[in-house]
C-alpha cells in the first residue's frame, strides 16, 4: 500500500520483503496450512470444505444478497487480520496525551474550534468493525453500477441468455466483491493509523481514533522517536475532524460525490471486439491461428471502464 498521503513515505519493499510475499501460501487468507505444505492434504480438503460451506452461510444471509457480499468481506479481513492484541492501557493514556497536545496546538494555528467527541485508542479489529458501515456506503453504489455496467455491454443475445441466471450470476458477483474488499480491508487494518487516513471519513462521527500498534510499527521503520510520532498524527487526525465537525456539508459530499461517479459508470469493451475480428480465427488454418494467438498475448483485453460523472473524481480530488 501507498502510505505517502499519511504526509510521510515509506519506501518500496526490499528484495526480502517481495520474496516473503511471494513465499506466501496464496490459501492463507482462508486458513490453510503453511507454504510447507504442513497439515496434510487431508486437513487441505477439511479445510476448503469449511470454507465453501462459511461462503454458502454468507450466500444466504442478508449481507450475503446484495452488490457485495459483506459477511464474507468481514470475514475474510478477520482472518487477514489474525489474533490483535488488545490496546494496552499505557497506549490508550499515550493517544489521549498526543490528542490533547495536538489540540492545544491546533488551538493557535487555526480558527476552526476543537471538534470535541471521543479521542480513543483502536487495534486493527477495533478499526475493521467501525469503519465498516462507511466502507458499505462507499463501495456499494460502486459494485452495484459496476454489475449494471457488465450486464448493458453484453450484447443483446447474450443478456437474453444470462436472464434466467441472473440472481446466480449476482450472487457469485456478489462475492467476488466480498473477496476483493475483505483482502483489501484486512490489509488497511494493519497499516491504517487513524480513523480518516487517506482524508476519507470512515471513522463514526465525533469520533478521533489512533491505531497505536500500527503507529509504532510505522515509527520503527521510520527510525523516529514513537511519541513524536503519535503527536504528528494525532494533529493530523484532529485537524480532519474539526474540518468534518465544523462543515458538516463536507462528508456527505464526499460520499454523494462516490455514488454519483459510480452512478455513471461504463464498461467499453469495443477495442476487444474489434481485435478479436481482425484475428480471423474462423479461417481454419491452423499457421493462422497460432499467429492470432500469438498476437492476442501481447494485447491489453482487459475491459476499459470509465464514468460519464469523471467531475466527481475532480471534486473528490479537490
Amino acid at each position: 500500500m501507498n502510505t505517502g498521503g499519511f504526509g510521510f513515505s515509506f519506501g518500496p519493499g526490499d528484495d526480502d520483503d517481495d520474496k516473503s510475499r511471494r513465499d506466501q501460501n496464496p490459501f492463507g487468507p482462508f486458513g490453510f496450512g503453511g507454504a510447507d505444505g504442513s497439515g496434510g492434504l487431508g486437513d487441505m480438503l477439511s479445510q476448503f470444505g469449511q470454507m465453501l460451506s462459511g461462503m454458502g452461510s454468507s450466500m444466504n444471509s442478508p449481507e450475503g444478497q446484495g452488490p457485495v457480499n459483506y459477511a464474507l468481506a468481514e470475514r475474510i479481513a478477520r482472518q487477514q487480520i489474525g489474533q490483535a492484541p488488545a490496546v494496552r492501557d499505557q497506549d490508550r493514556a499515550a493517544v489521549e496525551e498526543a490528542a490533547r497536545l495536538a489540540d492545544l496546538w491546533l488551538d493557535d494555528a487555526t480558527q476552526m474550534p476543537t471538534a470535541g467527541g471521543r479521542v480513543v485508542a483502536w487495534n486493527a479489529d477495533d478499526w475493521l468493525t467501525e469503519t465498516m458501515p462507511m466502507w458499505k456506503r462507499l463501495v456499494s453504489p460502486v459494485a452495484e453500477h459496476m454489475n449494471e455496467a457488465q450486464l448493458a455491454s453484453l450484447p443483446e443475445e447474450a443478456r437474453e441468455m444470462v436472464g434466467p441466471m441472473l440472481q446466480m450470476m449476482n450472487q457469485m458477483s456478489g462475492m467476488n466483491f466480498g473477496m476483493q474488499l475483505g483482502n483489501a480491508l484486512g490489509d488497511l487494518a494493519k497499516q491504517a493509523l487513524t480513523g480518516s487516513d487517506f482524508g476519507l471519513p470512515v471513522a463514526p462521527t465525533d469520533v478521533t481514533a489512533l491505531l497505536p500498534a500500527n503507529i509504532s510499527a510505522a515509527g520503527k521503520e521510520l527510525t523516529v522517536p514513537g511519541q513524536e510520532l503519535m503527536v504528528y498524527i494525532a494533529a493530523r487526525e484532529s485537524a480532519r475532524q474539526r474540518l468534518y465537525r465544523h462543515v458538516p456539508w463536507l462528508v456527505e459530499r464526499l460520499v454523494s460525490s462516490v455514488e454519483e461517479y459510480a452512478a455513471g459508470l461504463v464498461i467499453d469493451t469495443s477495442h476487444i471486439e474489434e481485435a478479436t475480428r481482425e484475428l480471423n480465427l474462423e479461417s481454419g488454418d491452423p499457421a493462422a491461428i497460432q499467429d492470432a494467438m500469438q498476437r492476442l498475448q501481447g494485447m491489453d483485453l482487459s475491459p476499459r471502464i470509465s464514468s460519464r460523472n469523471a467531475q466527481a473524481v475532480s471534486r473528490l480530488e479537490t
